[in-house]
């Protein structure tokens, strides 16, 4: 189990000019459960709301 391996620089070769941000790494067996994972890495790349932020 390496993370993401070599994906982030395998991406930045073949995409040149595209910004590559932050992975997040999802083992296979945990798939089923990481839904709170994405929820939080996409809220803090900005992609959807956080649902662990106050609608206040």
């Amino acid at each position: 189990m390496s993370g993401l391996g070599t994906a982030p620089s395998d991406y930045a070769a073949s995409c040149p000019g595209v910004a590559i941000d932050h992975g997040l790494a999802v083992r296979g067996e945990e798939v089923d459960k990481a839904d709170t994972d994405v929820q939080a890495w996409l809220a803090r790349l900005g992609l959807v709301a956080s649902p662990f932020r106050s609608s206040n």
